[in-house]
């Protein structure tokens, strides 16, 4: 009487862990640029919230000097920068100063109260709003991703004889206690990789602004 050979369809253990092996290099190949497109995606949108708040810091701004009744773009520049901008001017430090703050700092509130609170502009690394405390940080750069930080410089290329320029920036933070890119706050080249915001000029009274 002969026996039946009972034949086995399934994989060899070797098999298996040869596809195991082969799915793991796949996935070693392919995460770090599916995670390096999704920052991306995200830093693109937090250009976009520069953008956005850098429009509403001026709005803000002009109308503070406009309720004090002051005319001149010095004025405005004041309420975002400070009074040193001009030794020459007489105008009081408004104790409001966005330059040198992240936009999650309380200086920074007058401007949030802008913006419709249904459509707020969020960071999209923690969907937090921008003007939120936990997109602040005490230190620079930060140590969280797509914080926004306002920063001032003067324009030397821009100088002439009767007038000086002051440039306003939104920088941002990348991963890990960093700046994004190629930006920094340690030369002006690097805060001018930044998001233009407003040129000031002063003693006289023009303003470029970011469209």
């Amino acid at each position: 009487m002969y026996k039946k050979k009972i034949e086995h369809s399934g994989f060899t253990l070797f098999e298996l862990m040869l596809v195991i092996a082969i799915i793991g290099i796949m996935l070693a190949v392919i995460l770090p640029h599916a995670q390096r497109a999704q920052f991306e995606a995200k830093t693109s949108l937090v250009r976009q919230n520069a953008s956005e708040a850098g429009s509403h810091v001026v709005q803000w701004a002009q109308k503070r000097a406009q309720a004090l009744h002051a005319k001149s773009n010095l004025a405005v520049a004041n309420f975002i920068m400070g009074s040193g901008i001009d030794q020459k001017s007489d105008l009081p430090n408004t104790g409001t100063i966005l330059a040198g703050h992240y936009t999650g700092h309380q200086n920074f509130d007058g401007v949030e109260s802008l913006i419709h609170p249904d459509s707020p502009i969020r960071n999209p690394f923690n969907q937090v709003s921008i003007f939120d405390r936990l997109n602040d940080d005490s230190q620079i750069p930060g140590g969280q991703p797509g914080l926004l930080y306002l920063a001032s410089a003067d324009d030397e290329g821009k100088a002439e004889a009767t007038k000086s320029f002051k440039n306003l920036y939104f920088l941002f933070t990348g991963m890990n206690h960093s700046w994004y890119g190629s930006i920094n706050t340690k030369d002006i080249n690097g805060i001018r990789r930044g998001i233009f915001v407003a040129r000031f000029s002063y003693p006289d009274i023009s303003m470029d602004q970011a469209n």
